[in-house]
C-alpha cells in the first residue's frame, strides 16, 4: 500500500486486475458485424505521445523515466541506495482540480542485506508550504492508525544542511512509523518507512545523494517484475509490446464497448504458471465497458488478455480443460470445449466462479500468429459475447510510427 499525501488516496495491487479509467478518442474501422471497431495505430500509426485513454487519478509505473516524463514538476531522487535496495515502483497522483500530476511516490525495496523485505517511500509534491504537508500527513496517520492507541511525536532537526520535520508514530512506546519532511526548490518531500532503524542509519546518505534524475538513474531504476504497469499512451504501449514480446492488438472500441484501462501484468492473471520462470511471463490486459445494462443491474463488461503462446493453448485443447491461478498453491481447473467463431477455432470454458466478480465468468481462448488471446465475460451480463470475440479475432495488431 502506498499512501500519497492526499487523505484517502491509496493504490492497492492484487492478482486480479481492476480498471477505473475512461476512453478518450478512437480511430474507426468496420467490424465483422458491421458495427464500429476502433484500433489504435491502424489507419494512422500511433505516436509515442498519443493518449490511448485519459489520464486517471493514479498511474503506476515500473520505470523512473516514465514517472519523470509524466510528472507535472521536477523532483529530486536518491542517486545512492542502501545496500540491497532497488527501485520497485513509481505512482503518479493528480490531486483534485489539478491539470497535471502534482504528486509522486517512489517505492524502494530490499531483496537482500540487513533490511531484506523492508521498504521506504519517497514522496514529492507541489504543496503550499511544509506546514500544509505536515497537516496532511498527520491526517493520513490518524486514518491509518485510527483503531489503535497511538501517539504522534514531532521534532525539528537539521541533516546535511537541510531542515527537517520528523513525525514518528508510537504505539505503547515503540516507534512504528517514521517520516522526515522537508522542502526544497518549491517541492515538498516526505521520506517514510516503518523500519525506523533504516531511516535513522541511512538518512544522511540518502539526503546527500538527492539530485534531479540523470540518464543513468533513469536507465537503471527499472523493475521488470512489477505486478501491474499502467498503459496510458503510445510510449507505454511500445514498452508493453517489448515486455510481452510481440505487437499487441488494442481496440479502443468494440461494438458498443469502450476501452477503459490497460496494463501489463504477470501470467498469473492469464492462467496458472507451470513454474517460477513461467510465472514471470508478461501479459497485456485491456478492459472494456458498455454502460447500457443487459441484466438490468450491471454495465456490460469484458477484458482482453494476450500472451505469447508457448504451447499452452494446445495443452488446454488436448485436456479439454483450462487451468487458472487462484492463490499460491491453488488452481481452478475449468472444463472447456471447441466452438467456431468468425471461421476461427476457439476454446470456450464452462462458467466458473470469480470471487471478485461476485458471479461467474466465461472465457474464450484462441491462437493467432503465435499469440494466445483470452476474452473474459461476466456470465449473463453481456448480450452477445461471440459477436465481440468475432470482432476481436478480426482486429489487426497496432502499428507504431517509426
Amino acid at each position: 500500500m502506498i499512501q500519497t499525501f492526499k487523505k484517502g488516496s491509496y493504490r492497492i495491487f492484487i492478482a486480479t486486475v481492476l480498471f477505473t479509467t475512461t476512453l478518450s478518442v478512437a480511430v474507426s474501422l468496420p467490424s465483422a458485424s458491421g458495427s464500429s471497431l476502433s484500433v489504435a495505430g491502424v489507419n494512422t500509426p500511433i505516436k509515442s505521445n498519443d493518449k490511448l485513454i485519459p489520464e486517471p487519478e493514479f498511474i503506476n509505473y515500473n520505470r523512473l523515466d516514465r514517472v519523470v516524463k509524466q510528472a507535472g514538476f521536477t523532483f529530486e531522487v536518491p542517486s545512492v541506495l542502501p545496500p540491497g535496495f532497488y527501485f520497485n515502483e513509481g505512482t503518479l497522483v493528480k490531486s483534485k482540480g489539478s491539470a497535471a500530476f502534482d504528486r509522486v511516490a517512489l517505492t524502494f525495496k530490499a531483496n537482500s542485506g540487513k533490511y531484506q523485505q523492508q521498504q521506504f517511500v519517497l514522496e514529492a509534491g507541489k504543496f503550499k508550504g511544509a506546514e500544509n504537508m505536515t497537516d496532511t500527513i498527520k491526517e493520513n496517520i490518524k486514518e491509518l492508525y485510527g483503531s489503535s492507541k497511538f501517539e504522534i511525536e514531532e521534532k525539528d532537526l537539521t541533516i546535511k544542511g537541510l531542515n527537517f520535520h520528523r513525525i514518528n508514530v508510537t504505539i505503547q512506546g515503540v516507534v512504528k512509523d517514521s517520516s522526515y519532511l522537508w522542502e526544497r526548490g518549491g517541492v515538498s518531500y516526505r521520506l517514510n518507512s516503518r523500519t525506523v532503524a533504516l531511516l535513522e542509519q541511512e538518512l544522511a546518505v540518502l539526503i546527500a545523494s538527492l539530485k534531479l534524475p540523470d540518464d543513468k538513474m533513469k536507465s537503471t531504476y527499472i523493475n521488470k517484475d512489477l505486478l501491474a504497469v499502467d498503459v496510458v499512451d503510445g510510449e507505454d504501449l511500445k514498452l508493453a509490446a517489448s515486455a510481452i514480446g510481440f505487437t499487441p492488438k488494442l481496440p479502443l472500441k468494440v461494438s458498443d464497448y469502450k476501452l477503459n484501462g490497460a496494463l501489463v501484468t504477470k501470467k498469473l492473471n492469464f492462467s496458472a504458471p507451470r513454474n517460477a520462470k513461467d510465472a514471470l511471463t508478461r501479459v497485456l490486459v485491456s478492459s472494456y465497458e458498455n454502460p447500457v445494462s443487459y441484466d438490468g443491474k450491471n454495465p456490460q463488461w469484458f477484458k482482453l488478455l494476450q500472451i505469447k503462446d508457448d504451447g499452452q493453448y494446445a495443452t488446454f485443447k488436448a485436456n479439454k480443460q483450462v487451468v487458472f491461478y487462484e492463490a499460491p498453491g491453488e488452481q481452478n481447473k475449468v472444463s472447456a470445449s471447441l466452438v467456431t467463431i468468425a471461421g476461427k477455432e476457439v476454446l470456450r470454458t464452462a462458467p466458473y466462479p470469480v470471487a471478485m466478480f461476485g458471479t461467474e465468468a466465461v472465457a474464450y481462448f484462441w491462437v493467432d500468429s503465435g499469440v494466445c488471446y483470452q476474452a473474459v465475460f461476466k456470465k449473463d451480463q453481456v448480450k452477445d459475447p461471440q459477436t465481440v470475440v468475432a470482432a476481436l479475432i478480426k482486429t489487426p495488431p497496432v502499428q507504431f510510427k517509426k
